[in-house]
């Protein structure tokens, strides 16, 4: 009786053990995307507009859940952007609105797979807050070597000068076959008695 009492009490508080290191210690499923094709991806990073003062940071954080490295940090002065830190060789960009921050992560690589998370610290004015989002795996293919983005309209004369410098290279090689053709021809037409 006494282990069936011990087996229904873990049962029912290992929830509520699992939750008590706060947000960061979520045992939720975390969100799953891919980096596209350039090594971009974007995340949302929500903001709760009344629980966020005048002045806030966002961190976003990769890694293990105890065990993190930050990968961007932008400041917000009054909803103003403040020059951000960014990771040695990633770059981040950051777009808000009232309800939330996106983050959009260029130049990642294949060994960049890994969890990450936005944290929202509000430090102005007191009382001071952290807010944890959800942790999202992100997924790294090998990034081809594409060459970059060009416009069309760029290339169009350039296209247009080879195509008319083939063609007219063309007609002057079958006019000049053709003319050799034809001389070849009226010699061999030359009658020539050989009987004398």
């Amino acid at each position: 009786m006494e282990r069936m009492r011990n087996v229904w009490f873990f049962i029912l508080c290992f929830p509520a053990v699992t939750t008590l290191g706060g947000p960061s210690r979520s045992s939720s499923k975390p969100h799953f995307v891919t980096a596209n094709h350039r090594g971009e991806v974007t995340l949302l990073c929500g903001l709760n507009g009344t629980m966020i003062g005048e002045e806030f940071q966002v961190v976003l954080h990769q890694g293990a859940v105890h065990i993190t490295t930050v990968v961007c940090i932008v400041f917000f002065s009054n909803w103003t952007i403040q020059p951000s830190k960014t990771k040695d060789r990633l770059r981040c960009e950051f777009q808000y609105s009232q309800s939330n921050v996106s983050v959009t992560i260029k130049d990642l690589n294949v060994t960049d797979t890994d969890r990450y998370i936005c944290n929202t610290r509000k430090t102005y004015p007191p009382p001071y807050l952290t807010i944890s989002g959800q942790w999202t795996i992100i997924h790294v293919n090998r990034v081809a070597s594409c060459p970059p983005e060009v416009e069309t309209g760029h290339w169009l004369p350039l296209t247009a000068f080879f195509t008319s410098l083939a063609a007219l290279l063309l007609l002057y090689s079958v006019s000049v076959t053709v003319v050799y053709c034809r001389h070849k021809m009226k010699i061999d037409e030359v009658y020539i008695n050989v009987r004398t």
